[in-house]
């Protein structure tokens, strides 16, 4: 495990320089006002046989703002050019405060997920349900964060409560349960795809590797590590060893048995844009 300190160089540099490579492609390429695709000699792009990978091409712009009509926002071409979160948040709109009624009108912080939520239920003529019941509430919120089913018990106390703020008291107790670090630790677990072997890969991060990343997922969980640290770490990963330093197992993603050094940074690069950006079909442009 010696060449991980230089692969996990490798795969930054690489993931800075495809991400300058779509900005610079974005910038660079001509306005056609007919909405015609540049040829592949004017835009400086190559000829892809993927048709999946045409969203980054020279007509990403046309297919962001097309869907974005579809969605009946009133000025597209703005949120086509948006580059970061502030700005995206900036030219959303939020529901502001105001009476607790089964309208659009129930207060929100401006700027909170609910306030954007709320928003487009407006915008598109939408019905908010009603406030679920106190029955439904427990079993819900229990199982999204466990992953288990609240005891009879707990449920009428729950119910009984009479206190205003009882639902935001349940969040932080079961955040709080060794159930909540379970499931999470499971999930990102799945998310990081830690296993012993990946026979698509030929990937043999061996039961000792796998036992060091699931015990640092399950540590950062139970000190609170914030997402944007834990991502940090495993990005950034160095040291000498998988078996003993659990974020090294991440970089073993993007090992490619018997593949030159560049194959290996690729899948590298790519395996980190699906896993943290959602963007999975990052492959077939490298």
């Amino acid at each position: 495990m010696k060449k991980l300190r230089r692969l996990s160089v490798l795969g930054g540099v690489s993931i800075l320089a495809f991400t300058g490579v779509l900005i610079g492609q974005t910038s660079d390429i001509p306005a056609r006002s007919d909405g015609a695709v540049p040829a592949s000699s004017d835009a400086g792009q190559l000829t892809v046989s993927h048709p999946e990978c045409s969203f980054f091409g020279p007509q990403r712009e046309r297919f962001v703002r097309e869907a974005l009509q579809a969605r009946g926002r009133r000025d597209p071409r703005a949120f086509a050019l948006s580059g970061t979160t502030e700005k995206v948040s900036a030219m959303l709109g939020y529901v502001p405060g105001g009476s607790r009624t089964y309208t659009y009108d129930q207060s929100h912080q401006a700027g909170s997920i609910d306030s954007y939520i709320f928003a487009d239920f407006q915008a598109n003529s939408i019905t908010p349900a009603p406030k679920t019941t106190d029955w439904e509430f427990i079993r819900r919120a229990t199982l999204d964060l466990t992953g288990r089913i609240p005891t009879p018990d707990r449920v009428l106390l729950f119910v009984a409560d009479t206190s205003a703020g009882k639902r935001a008291t349940l969040v932080d107790e079961l955040l709080a349960r060794p159930e909540w670090i379970d499931k999470w630790t499971m999930f990102y677990g799945d998310l990081y795809q830690n296993t012993v072997t990946r026979p698509s890969t030929t990937l043999n991060r061996a039961a000792q590797g796998r036992n060091a990343f699931y015990q640092y997922i399950r540590d950062s969980l139970a000190n609170g590590k914030p997402y944007n640290q834990m991502a940090a770490d495993l990005i950034t990963a160095t040291g000498e060893s998988s078996f003993t330093n659990g974020p090294n197992n991440y970089l073993l993603n993007g090992f490619i048995t018997g593949g030159p050094m560049q194959d290996i940074v690729d899948a590298m690069t790519a395996s980190t844009f699906y896993t943290f950006m959602g963007m999975s079909h990052v492959n077939c442009l490298l």
